[in-house]
């Protein structure tokens, strides 16, 4: 199933045409149609190919050119009468001719330059080597965020599903108790109020109910778009779904971890030694370039009478001065360095309060757990006892409420329990750095 969405996606075929209303569509299946679709990724993909692009275009600077030329001309021979030449000898030598007289012209040539060392061009290739690197470690950085909005998105649908289970069920309570409180009255048992407040309950049970819906409708939009996809394909998620657990480590080992093993690390680390190349590239304007240069040529008046010559030369060219345009360039590239390197401290500072934020919130959710659900069955035998005396006439309206908001209260934190502990193993590993192999294994780089 994985594959088929995977070579869907590629194909450009929708996806809201192989969802049925009743396919469920695994956290798995969500990542790797996020690879496939998501179109920030994408553009992060493609810019890897940019930066390979232009190394390949720079290392050209190293590699042979290679042109010929053929011409055909028809001219006269007229040339002026040479200062040296006297009057008197003017009529016996060839210059000073003027005749309308015209010739044919061929001329045929192959050249061959060849860089032999340029120091800008070799640094400049280095540094595009090096900048392709950090647009990887880039990408790897928005599949890591991709991967987190996913997981967040996917259990927002989990929980808005399981909201909307609720407020069903709740109605359905709330409709027999209706009629329960009415067949009371009309029996003596209770009395008209306590049957309008069961209407009334009613009411807000369905009031409440269509939130959840448009709650439910709401978040699968939005999952449908971090998917990349039409916002109105319908999807459905597996309730049961998991997201895999972080390691288990010390805080500092994982800040560590996190440091080595981070995207946005790597991708700032190999900036700055781009940037270093840049710099040393752009000194490479104060530093001679040697190239050498063969080549033949034909030339005669008869096409099939030209003579040839050949030659084979090599030169060293030197820019003495360049109007201080080369100290500026030298300058801007020391100055990127140090941005870069300010930033991967920045960088390495969020990292490290990202990581222990996400490891307490993973801990809080994973103690909250067992309380919310020691919560949830209270409140439901509460609630089913409340019901009971209230169908036996014993109970009061008043009771039966409290039992039923409290009920309602606990489910909602149950629920809220469940989606806080995926995501905050999400953090945890979009925290380490290590999320975006989720994205990468389904179609990524």
């Amino acid at each position: 199933m994985r594959k088929l969405f995977w070579a869907l996606g590629i194909a450009g075929i929708p996806f809201s045409f192989i969802f049925a209303e009743s396919d469920l569509v695994s956290l798995q299946q969500a990542l790797a149609i996020a690879a496939a679709n998501n179109p920030s990724y994408q553009i992060a993909r493609r810019t890897i190919e940019t930066y390979e692009n232009k190394r390949i275009l720079t290392r050209a600077g190293f590699m042979p050119t290679i042109s010929s030329d053929i011409s055909y001309k028809r001219a006269t021979a007229n040339s002026p009468t040479g200062p040296w030449v006297s009057s008197q000898t003017s009529s016996l030598m060839s210059g000073g001719k003027e005749d309308w007289e015209s010739f044919n012209n061929y001329s045929l040539s192959l050249t061959v330059n060849q860089t032999i060392w340029d120091f800008k061009t070799y640094y400049y290739y280095q540094s595009n080597a090096l900048w392709r690197d950090a647009a990887t470690a880039e990408a790897a950085t928005n599949a890591n965020n991709l991967y987190l909005s996913v997981i967040q998105n996917y259990f927002a649908v989990v929980a808005a599903d399981a909201n909307a289970r609720a407020a069903e069920s709740v109605v359905a309570q709330m409709e027999r108790r209706l009629e329960t409180a009415r067949t009371q009255v009309q029996n003596g048992v209770r009395t008209p109020v306590e049957a309008l407040r069961a209407e009334a309950e009613l009411a807000s049970a369905r009031l409440n109910l269509v939130k959840a819906e448009n709650a439910r409708r709401t978040t699968r939009k939005a999952l449908a778009t971090v998917l990349g996809l039409d916002p109105a394909t319908d999807i459905a998620v597996d309730s049961d779904a998991t997201v895999a657990d972080p390691p288990t480590e010390e805080v500092g080992e994982a800040v560590v971890r996190a440091l080595r093993e981070s995207p946005d690390c790597r991708a700032l680390r190999e900036k700055i030694a781009a940037a270093r190349m840049n710099a040393r590239g752009a000194r490479g304007d104060f530093y001679p370039q040697f190239k050498a240069t063969a080549g033949v040529t034909y030339t005669g008046y008869e096409f099939d009478a030209m003579e040839y010559n050949w030659y084979v030369g090599a030169s060293l060219s030197w820019n003495l001065f360049a109007g201080l345009a080369t100290d500026t360039q030298v300058r801007d590239a020391d100055n990127t360095v140090a941005i870069h390197e300010i930033s991967l401290r920045n960088v390495e500072q969020n990292i490290r309060y990202e990581v222990e934020n996400a490891y307490l919130a993973l801990r809080e959710a994973r103690e909250r757990a067992a309380p919310a659900r020691a919560l949830y069955d209270a409140a439901k035998s509460a609630l089913a006892l409340a019901e009971e005396r209230f169908a036996q006439g014993v109970g009061t309206t008043t009771e039966i409420t409290d039992a039923q908001a409290s009920f309602n209260q606990a489910t909602a934190t149950l629920i809220q329990a469940r989606t806080d502990l995926e995501t905050a193993k999400a953090r945890v590993r979009k925290a380490l750095g290590i999320g975006y192999r989720d994205i990468t294994a389904n179609g990524g780089l």
